[in-house]
């Protein structure tokens, strides 16, 4: 069974790292090659991030950390995408975001318009049931649930408009808001990501009522 990652797109070490830029293609990885060429050209290592931030952006977002000490990488990586033609960006450390980089590393966001659910989350409240949703694609999903003799699998589909979506398991369709929240852990309050399945039958379905969560940043 497969469990919930917290930390997303990581540096492998600090300070005396190589810098190294993470790029994720949002809506158009031809831009993205394009950006790629460019930092690369410029000598930078870039290396691409499938998992998008969990909202739409209008604009590129950066991601770094609040002790960003790559020199002059902050103004590189700014200029390399002005020149790609995107003049709108957005800078933010992991105070406010949910995709962490220790000191060095950096993390470019492409404009995307689509939401999508997490990676992975997992059952919060969900009575008996302990299980986890793995987003496996922008419409494929699988459920992984705790059971006796041996895990049960369930493949499913998913469609978002904005931060609403359908939720379908088998011939059960469940609706639900893709929420932001805070939960209080041993590490302090910590962002997270929750939604709660309503399939609005009138008789009790296997997932009515459960919650998925997945919290950012142990």
């Amino acid at each position: 069974m497969k469990y919930l990652a917290l930390l997303i797109a990581l540096g492998l070490s600090g300070c005396c790292a190589t810098p190294v830029v993470y790029l994720q293609y949002g809506d158009n990885p031809g831009l993205a090659d394009e950006v790629k060429q460019r930092l690369e050209t410029r000598g930078v290592d870039v290396q691409l991030l499938e998992s998008p931030l969990p909202y739409s952006t209008a604009k590129a977002e950066l991601l770094i950390h609040p002790l960003l000490n790559g020199g002059d990488l902050l103004e590189l990586v700014k200029q390399s995408l002005q020149e790609a033609g995107l003049a709108d960006i957005s800078v933010n450390d992991f105070n406010h975001s949910k995709h962490f980089y220790t000191p060095g590393h950096l993390g470019i966001y492409l404009p995307r318009q689509q939401t999508r659910l997490p990676v992975v989350m997992q059952t919060r409240d969900c009575g008996e049931i302990h299980a986890t949703l793995e987003r496996l694609s922008d419409t494929q999903v699988i459920l992984e649930m705790a059971a006796q003799p041996q895990d049960i699998s369930i493949q499913g589909t998913y469609v978002m408009t904005g931060d609403k979506g359908v939720l379908t398991l088998g011939e059960v369709r469940y609706a639900f808001t893709l929420m932001e929240i805070e939960v209080d852990t041993l590490f302090g309050l910590r962002p997270a990501d929750l939604i709660l399945l309503e399939s609005g039958s009138p008789r009790r379905q296997a997932f009515d009522q459960c919650e998925f969560i997945t919290v950012y940043g142990g």
